[in-house]
């Protein structure tokens, strides 16, 4: 009986046992997941020691110098700090777990290698995730996207060849126009054939006025230049062609001469390979172009604020600068909003995984300041501090436009006023045949009615009853107008010789 006793106590001690452990007696016991334990926390000293890089470029992301241990002397301690210190509050740690950040002065490669060597407990600032660098720390997610992309210099300069006047207008546009000079012309001299009382009409005369009259009823109009309604028909239509195509000349030349061209100074990769590029100094862009562009180490540049950047390329590569900067996206759009007017984006934007957070590698960390960036970058409270640093400027590369830009505007051809060129053909004709129709009727009288005449068998022409009539009678009209004449001419002579009889008599 003790021994039935002894067991069932024995299973009731493990049923319960088992029964804690799968179900925890509080919430907070439950939330092991979202909370850690200071046990969890590495520390070197009392304090975390936090590795910054001291930065004197670009204020906007780091601005922590050396003896600034929490980032408060400064009221602007850079983007990345600022967003570090809100995710940090939010990890709900223990209140005797404090920071202090320590400025590095070195490369971003050598700050996360601090980290490995526990020398500093985590790396924070603008710091690019890439891929040598998960050999020393963790990265957490990204708070910030990025890319690198390339600036360039471009040139204002108008055009300079001597034939900038013929671009306006294709080739093809500027034959039409010609063409349709010489038809109207053309037409309005048929038109205003029978007006012409002039003596001379030798060729030179005659195509004088044909190439004249179109310009010169463009340029200087008159009342009377032409007469008959048909020709000032003609006239108002391609005064009308006329004022369309000179206000689409005025308008694409002045779009070449003024507009400015932006044109890359260096514009392909190739060609960047033998002239001297920038990057910023510390940053992976080094090695990113020395890897996967093939440029010589030799050639590239280092660059460590704004100013330097425009200094170097204002000089340009052959004058002690350099032809290109490539670096991340925000820090170029930063330069951008200094110097709008001379620089620009070009070229393709290369992925990268953005800015993070570095921390030992394994660190329980990781995860949870992953967790608080997500929540934080996707809330409300990153948009304060962004407007804090960059104000309306967008540095997310997804907002980003680069590409080639235009080096001219586009020349107009005959297809954008084909309908135009119609109308104006149609109307000219329509106007042809109604001043000419008397011309025309003639013509068919001559060529379709003569041609259904008689003919003999021998071939020659046999001709109708009617016009042998007609003849006829003209013959006989011609006679009494004959007979007319000389009776006229008996009296005449009968009225002489009588005066001359009298004057005798006399």
């Amino acid at each position: 009986m003790p021994n039935s006793t002894y067991c069932l106590s024995f299973f009731l001690l493990i049923f319960f046992s088992f029964f804690l452990a799968g179900f925890p007696l509080s919430s907070e016991a439950a939330d092991t997941g979202r909370k850690l334990s200071t046990s969890d926390i590495p520390a070197v000293g009392d304090k975390w020691r936090i590795g910054v890089p001291n930065k004197t470029g670009f204020p906007e992301f780091v601005n922590i110098h050396s003896g600034n241990t929490k980032g408060n002397d400064n009221v602007v301690p850079g983007f990345s700090i600022e967003v570090f210190k809100a995710v940090w509050e939010t990890l709900a740690l223990p209140s005797t777990r404090d920071y202090e950040f320590v400025t590095f002065d070195g490369s971003y490669d050598d700050l996360c290698c601090l980290v490995k060597d526990k020398k500093i407990d985590a790396a924070v600032g603008d710091i690019s995730i890439v891929s040598n660098r998960t050999n020393c720390v963790d990265f957490t997610l990204p708070y910030l996207d990025s890319g690198v992309t390339m600036l360039i210099k471009v040139s204002h300069d108008g055009p300079k060849d001597m034939w900038t006047f013929t671009k306006p207008l294709s080739w093809d546009l500027w034959l039409t126009i010609i063409s349709i000079c010489i038809f109207i012309g053309i037409v309005v001299l048929i038109l205003e054939r029978r007006e012409n009382t002039e003596a001379d009409r030798s060729a030179r005369k005659v195509l004088s006025k044909i190439f004249s009259l179109p310009f010169l009823s463009v340029a200087i109009p008159q009342r009377d230049m032409v007469v008959t309604n048909c020709s000032r028909l003609v006239l108002v239509v391609w005064i009308f062609l006329a004022f369309v195509l000179i206000q689409s000349y005025t308008a694409n030349l002045s779009s070449i001469l003024t507009v400015n061209q932006l044109q890359p100074t260096i514009p392909t990769i190739n060609q960047l390979r033998t002239r001297y590029v920038g990057y910023q100094d510390g940053s992976f862009v080094r090695d990113f172009l020395i890897s996967q562009f093939g440029f010589k180490e030799s050639m590239l540049l280092p660059y460590g604020s704004v100013d330097d950047y425009e200094d170097a390329l204002s000089k340009g590569s052959d004058n002690g600068g350099v032809a290109a900067i490539f670096d991340e996206i925000p820090y170029i759009r930063l330069f951008l909003v200094e110097y709008s007017t001379d620089y620009m984006i070009a070229g393709p934007t290369y992925k990268t995984d953005g800015l993070g957070f570095a921390f030992p590698i394994g660190s329980p960390l990781v995860s949870n300041v992953s967790r608080a960036i997500l929540n934080f970058t996707q809330g409300t409270n990153m948009t304060p501090i962004e407007k804090k640093y960059f104000g309306k400027i967008s540095i997310d590369q997804d907002q980003t436009q680069t590409g080639a830009v235009s080096s001219g505007s586009p020349s107009l051809t005959s297809q954008s006023f084909a309908g135009l060129f119609i109308i104006v053909v149609v109307v000219v004709l329509l106007a042809l045949v109604v001043s000419e129709n008397r011309v025309l009727r003639t013509l068919v009288q001559k060529y379709i009615f003569h041609s259904s005449e008689d003919v003999s068998p021998s071939g020659s022409r046999v001709q109708p009853a009617t016009e042998m009539t007609d003849m006829n009678n003209n013959d006989s009209e011609i006679n009494n107008v004959q007979e007319y004449m000389d009776s006229n001419q008996n009296n005449g002579d009968r009225s002489t010789e009588k005066g001359r009889l009298g004057v005798h008599s006399s």
